[in-house]
């Protein structure tokens, strides 16, 4: 009886070092799935405002280098963005809509690398391109 709560205690005392060792890799972990979920946010916000600037200045195209996020596709149609991402295999949805209409294009399994994004009107339409 002895014996065993001997072995019983010695097991716990090893779980409870090894998980005192772990731990902070678990912080660090919850770390970075924050950061691609703040660079999705950044990116989303970064094509927002290039479509109210382009609302508000129809003769202009706006142009600038983005980081692609990894796991997001974008769907454009009518006055609609739609936009869908995984993080930590949980899939986000996050739509909006605007007042004006777009060219449809969809941008689904797009590599995670750096792109031009150029917002423009065309035709009475806004037409976003990643090139």
């Amino acid at each position: 009886m002895v014996e065993k709560s001997m072995l019983i205690g010695f097991g716990l005392l090893i779980l409870i070092v090894f998980f005192s060792i772990i731990q902070p890799f678990f912080g660090e972990l919850l770390k970075f799935y924050d950061k691609d979920k703040q660079d999705v946010e950044i990116f989303i916000e970064e094509i927002d405002n290039a479509i109210l600037y382009t609302i508000l200045n129809p003769e202009d195209v706006y142009e600038k280098e983005l980081l692609f996020p990894r796991d997001l596709n974008i769907t454009i149609s009518g006055n609609e963005v739609e936009y869908n991402y995984l993080i930590s295999n949980i899939a986000y949805s996050y739509s909006k809509k605007y007042g004006i209409i777009f060219h449809t294009v969809i941008y689904h399994n797009i590599n995670s690398t750096h792109y031009i994004l150029q917002v423009f009107f065309e035709s009475n339409y806004i037409r976003i391109i990643f090139s």
